[in-house]
């Protein structure tokens, strides 16, 4: 019994993936269409379609003056699982409603280097759960290429924490919990999608 229902599952997301599959890159600013820190896997048929999408950035900033000189490190991940349902599907564009579950953390350190006080640092992380929703649209650009643009808000859930240090001194500076509605702060993704 398990077999057959191991089977099934197979089946049944190997079909929609058959039917159409994408495979895109980018990010949440047209800029990130060039320098993408996303990137999602598309797949279904009959106007439904699912996304799972991961999204990874990491960056280190210097900062050097005579007066104060430090290090900024910042990471984000993050994972959302989408289903997509199309208002209007056609040969040359699809006009689709959005809606899952996401996941993401990130965190952000300064760290001194001026000699007075090297190797103090401020940080911060949090960790956060949401429910995203919003509008899209793919249109179809070439035999295989296709460009996305989704206005995502949604409902999220975030915990944070911070801490610093000066001198030998390490400080917790607590956490905070916070419950948002971002429909007003509605984040516009732009990707690049390979496949049909």
């Amino acid at each position: 019994m398990k077999k057959l229902a191991a089977m099934l599952m197979v089946i049944g997301l190997a079909v929609p993936a058959m039917a159409s599959t994408y495979v895109g890159v980018g990010g949440t600013g047209p800029l990130n269409v060039l320098t993408p820190n996303t990137v999602a896997w598309r797949f279904g048929t009959g106007g439904m379609m699912v996304e799972p999408s991961l999204t990874l950035s990491y960056g280190i900033t210097s900062n050097r003056t005579p007066a104060d000189s430090s290090d900024v490190t910042n990471m984000t991940l993050g994972f959302n699982f989408l289903g997509l349902f199309s208002f209007i599907n056609t040969q040359c564009y699809d006009v689709h409603g959005l809606a899952g579950l996401g996941v993401g953390m990130s965190s952000n350190k300064t760290t001194s280097k001026f000699n007075a006080n090297n190797g103090d640092y401020n940080s911060s992380s949090s960790l956060g759960f949401g429910v995203p929703f919003g509008l899209g649209m793919q249109v179809k650009l070439a035999k295989a290429i296709s460009a996305g643009v989704d206005a995502i808000s949604g409902f999220s859930f975030t915990k944070s924490s911070s801490k610093s240090k000066a001198g030998n001194t390490t400080t917790d500076n607590g956490g905070s919990s916070n419950l948002n509605f971002s429909i007003d702060n509605t984040v516009f993704r732009f990707m690049l999608f390979f496949g049909k």
